[in-house]
């Protein structure tokens, strides 16, 4: 965990010193995030936020403008918030060391029918490790002897997102109801190094 450096970080490591670290470099007027493997000394950087700028209305993954890191009882937290256009964005990233899991829960307030509202990564796992499907809501990539899990989560009182993924990394469409605007969607998904 960390929240006077330059680059703020929050991990989930087990006693054996496997898991993820996820490190949340500012990029122009919002904060990015890199996921990454660790493997005792080893730091596979896996998949690195796609992010937009101050002059897009709806950016490719949530606008994290602010963020803290607090340090609880099962593990640091991550807390950003943001905005873009008129919509208010939230982002909660929880970790579980023992799990060697990290979850991010976010959050957007629309006033209006999105162009589209995501979360997008890119890999940086090099050509040809392409994602493998383990079920409708998980896919995972292997490098080397290192599996990463990225799993959506679906909530009932929406509809599920849309969850690609290729060569090139993965998105998380989050889908629209609906129900009148102004109003608030959700969608949650983890990195799990299995």
């Amino acid at each position: 965990m960390s929240s006077d450096s330059d680059i703020q970080f929050v991990d989930a490591i087990d006693a054996d010193g496997r898991g993820l670290f996820v490190s949340f470099p500012r990029r122009g007027d919002r904060f990015g995030h890199v996921v990454s493997i660790v493997s005792g000394d080893e730091i596979v950087p896996c998949m690195v936020s796609l992010e937009g700028d101050d002059e897009e209305e709806w950016p490719d993954s949530p606008p994290i403008q602010q963020l803290s890191i607090e340090e609880r009882e099962n593990g640091a937290v991550a807390l950003g918030v943001g905005q873009a256009g008129k919509s208010h964005w939230s982002v909660t990233v929880e970790t579980f060391a023992a799990e060697r899991r990290v979850e991010f829960h976010v959050a957007c307030r629309l006033k209006m029918h999105p162009a589209q509202i995501s979360s997008r990564y890119a890999s940086l796992l090099g050509e040809g490790v392409s994602p493998k499907s383990v079920d409708p809501y998980t896919w995972s990539w292997t490098a080397g002897d290192k599996t990463m899990l990225v799993r959506e989560f679906v909530f009932d009182h929406y509809p599920a997102p849309e969850f690609p993924a290729g060569d090139a990394g993965f998105e998380i469409n989050a889908a629209v109801d609906q129900m009148p605007f102004p109003k608030t969607i959700e969608w949650r998904y983890s990195f799990q190094l299995a």
